[in-house]
């Protein structure tokens, strides 16, 4: 039996390995090793009881073809009797010993090692594969079914006379002296059907069924079943000694959570007994011995307590040490760096270089550039993993979106840059092309102008999508060219390319909108095309005066005897030039100055709709007058 000076020698051997793992932690983050002063500690060994109950059970899978496949052990078409083997294999794999045999000699044989398999399912048996023939109930296993092109009866309607047996032809008639007096109709038989009005059906040659696709014409299906025995384990817990162990509850929760195979890698355990139960249960009790150990310490005048068991120690009551260490860091980060708004690039290298020097916050910044798949992504919990938890969660997740924002701008995960310039005249020239398109097309043809317009903006968006890509992973390559490739994020183009979608799909139903009520009158229809654009620029008065080419001959005098059906006739004809429904007819009716006052409207000339029409003729052609 252990001295009792032997044991508080272990305990604190115990006591020193945790402390040197704590000052191994917090070196160099905002504290030195040597800060961490001990002020005691104490030991508890503690006994924990684990109880595995083994079940065991069959597991099936079917594989069902057309045809015959059938397996080593084939039932033919007796299902009833394919049914009853399943039933026999299924209680052997749950009740027979000798099947189970080899697989517990192991479990017995394992001694405590043989705990860390109660993690996992295990297959222990196979047995021989096994088949049966099924009729196939689409077509009652005759593997014909009834042909749908002739509903069964092998002939159809001719489709050269629509099942009439007769065709009509026009033939000129003549009269008694040999002049034409036109052509009369005359009906022949169908030279298709040869008058019957039916023809035989080319889809199952007039036999009037065809072959069934469910079972390939086999008329069955061979159904092979694959039966493994297997043996899952269902894992209980007890400790003695609760009393007196440091922060149980803490403990307690951390081992009844535990996977086996941890509990096996922590605690030496041993085999305590192993028998078959009534239930055909095979049940395992292993025993397992371990030590809990409190150690005092503290850290910049602050007192901390951390509890953890095993050897080496592990940590299961951990102090949030990073909570203090970092509170002021955090502090200064939270006002340095907003949430949102810009982040100056100079800046951000330099909380860079100064986090790099610190393990922890360095940890985290590579994790986050292994790990982070979003940009809105909480990384808190890569924060926390670097602090080995020894971090509350809200300053983890606080410390996390600093970094991440630093993250973003010393190593880019797309150029934002980039995308705007391209996707921005992208998204205008295709706004433009859907609102003309809109415009024209959508009050003879809605349904079809709106799926066309959605399907081409699609596909016209995916490909300048995938375009950008191109020149945005190239910016991003030049800018991070300098940072260690252990601090490169993951590319995540797909984020500016699923807003710019977003983008394209929002202007477009604007478009659509906007282009349905200038077709039907409730808005002015806007005509934009670059011919248009640069002869405006043409027709200004810096372009008249330095660029000779813009300079235009002067017009013909107007027509003074021009009639007001003429004046009507030359404005309609100039505004369906234009992309106005109008018909050049010279009646200058409503239709005709509604479209005259919107165009006049984009020019900042306003008219009544009473207005004569030379008003109109002059203000359309000043330069006639």
């Amino acid at each position: 039996m252990e001295s009792f000076a032997m044991t508080e020698e272990r305990y604190q051997d115990l006591a020193d390995n945790l402390l040197l793992q704590i000052r191994n932690l917090v070196n160099g983050n905002q504290a030195a090793a040597e800060d961490v002063v001990p002020q005691g500690s104490s030991g508890t060994d503690f006994i924990i009881h684990a109880l595995a109950d083994w079940r065991f059970y069959a597991d099936s899978s079917d594989e069902v073809s057309a045809g015959n496949t059938a397996a080593a052990v084939h039932f033919g078409s007796d299902t009833a009797a394919f049914w009853a083997h399943a039933a026999r294999l299924e209680h052997e794999a749950a009740h027979s010993r000798e099947l189970r045999a080899g697989f517990t000699a192991e479990l017995r044989g394992a001694d405590g090692q043989g705990l860390a398999r109660a993690d996992s399912t295990h297959s222990f048996h196979r047995f021989p594969d096994y088949s049966v023939h099924e009729d196939c109930t689409n077509c009652h296993a005759s593997g014909k079914v009834r042909c749908g092109s002739c509903g069964g009866s092998g002939r159809k309607s001719c489709p050269s006379c629509w099942g009439s047996g007769q065709r009509s032809e026009q033939v000129p008639e003549y009269d008694y002296q040999g002049n034409y007096r036109g052509s009369k109709t005359v009906y022949k038989s169908c030279y298709g059907c040869g008058g019957s009005g039916r023809t035989t059906c080319g889809a199952c040659f007039g036999r009037g069924k065809v072959r069934c696709g469910e079972c390939s014409g086999h008329g069955f299906f061979t159904r092979v079943r694959h039966t493994c025995a297997k043996a899952a384990a269902k894992l209980s817990l007890k400790i003695e000694n609760a009393a007196d162990i440091p922060a149980f509850e803490a403990l307690s929760d951390l081992l009844y959570r535990a996977a086996a195979g941890f509990l096996a890698a922590k605690i030496p355990f041993e085999t305590a007994s192993a028998a078959e139960t009534d239930g055909n249960i095979f049940q395992v009790a292993y025993r397992g011995e371990s030590t809990a150990i409190r150690l005092d310490f503290s850290l910049h005048r602050r007192q901390y307590a951390c509890c953890a068991f095993s050897n080496p120690p592990y940590p299961y009551s951990r102090p949030l040490l990073f909570d203090d260490l970092f509170a002021d860091e955090l502090a200064y980060l939270t006002e340095k760096i907003p949430a949102k708004g810009r982040l100056n690039k100079s800046r951000a290298v330099s909380f860079f270089n100064r986090y790099a020097g610190q393990p922890v916050l360095d940890e985290a910044m590579r994790r986050i550039a292994a790990h982070r798949t979003d940009t809105v992504q909480n990384t808190g919990r890569m924060v926390q993993e670097a602090c080995q938890f020894f971090i509350g969660r809200e300053t983890a997740e606080a410390l996390a979106a600093a970094l991440n924002r630093i993250m973003d701008k010393i190593s880019p995960a797309y150029s934002a840059g980039v995308w705007l310039f391209f996707g921005i005249p992208f998204l205008a020239l295709q706004t433009l092309a859907v609102l003309g398109f809109a415009q024209e097309g959508i009050a003879q043809h809605p349904i079809g102008t709106v799926l066309a317009s959605a399907l081409s903006g699609a596909v016209l968006t995916a490909a300048a999508g995938a375009l950008i890509c191109l020149p945005s992973m190239l910016a991003v390559w030049w800018r991070r060219r300098k940072i260690p490739a252990a601090y490169r994020q993951q590319m995540r183009n797909r984020e500016a390319f699923r807003l710019l979608f977003r983008w394209a799909a929002g202007l477009w139903l604007a478009a659509c909108a906007y282009g349905w009520a200038a077709a039907a009158g409730h808005a002015p229809k806007i005509e934009i095309s670059l011919r248009d654009a640069a002869a405006q620029a043409c027709r200004s008065e810096t372009a008249q005066a330095y660029f000779p080419f813009c300079r235009r001959p002067a017009p013909p005098a107007a027509d003074t005897a021009l009639s007001e059906a003429g004046q009507a006739r030359q404005i309609q004809q100039f505004l369906a030039a234009r992309g106005y429904a109008l018909k050049a007819d010279g009646k200058f009716g409503r239709q005709s100055r509604r479209a005259a006052r919107q165009y006049l409207k984009k020019s900042g000339i306003g008219l009544p709709e009473n207005a004569p029409t030379a008003e109109f003729y002059r203000a359309i052609f000043p330069e006639n007058q």
